[in-house]
């Protein structure tokens, strides 16, 4: 409805996000999107958008078409660290260039989510690269995100915002899931998806990508 609309905008207020319940006095009274979009018009707040506009099924397809190049182009080397119980180091045109693919430990299990060069950072970086990260954050949290890849390039980075942590691991999860399939699709080891719940042999992705 029109009030809820208004939870998907926040205001800097002193360089910092600020929630509806914090709006200044003259967008309290606002509820409908028509009413706000018209007073930002002229007004000098800045607007920043909420991740709706990015839905998390499109982000993780665009990894996972991603993910899929590179296993693909980094099959022999798979195939060889499987036979020697190595992990899947990758060398992918993304960030720092050095990935683990089988290196997801979720969040929960046994610690903070993923390991540095995990593949939840992979996944950031794949999203930042090809600037959907830039759409689905606000601008306070993408301003951080920039920061700490520039500062930490191999740790992974999760937004502190309720709502966008949750579009993160639900990207996180389809694109890991489907991950292990395309592994799993070429004779490699998922031993490791299998131990944190990411993957059942056997059953198809939530995601269908046409290949």
């Amino acid at each position: 409805d029109g009030d809820s609309s208004t939870d998907f905008y926040f205001y800097y207020e002193n360089g910092k996000p600020v929630g509806k319940e914090f709006l200044p006095e003259e967008l309290k009274g606002l509820t409908s999107l028509h009413d706000i979009e018209e007073k930002f018009a002229s007004s000098d707040l800045p607007r920043i958008v909420d991740t709706s506009d990015v839905d998390s099924v499109s982000a993780a397809t665009e990894a996972s078409k991603a993910l899929r190049e590179i296993v693909i182009d980094y099959l022999d080397e798979l195939k060889e660290c499987t036979q020697n119980e190595r992990s899947y180091k990758v060398r992918p045109d993304y960030g720092p260039s050095k990935f683990y693919l089988d290196w997801s430990k979720p969040e929960g299990k046994g610690g903070q989510m993923g390991y540095d060069s995990s593949v939840q950072s992979l996944i950031t970086w794949i999203l930042y690269e090809k600037g959907i990260m830039q759409s689905a954050l606000t601008d306070y949290e993408y301003d951080e995100l920039k920061e700490r890849l520039a500062e930490e390039p191999d740790q992974l980075w999760i937004p502190s915002d309720g709502n966008r942590r949750d579009w993160m691991n639900e990207v996180f999860k389809y694109s890991i899931e489907y991950l292990a399939y395309v592994l799993d699709e070429h004779g490699l080891d998922v031993q490791s998806f299998i131990q944190y719940g990411q993957y059942k042999p056997g059953k198809l992705p939530e995601l269908q990508i046409d290949v």
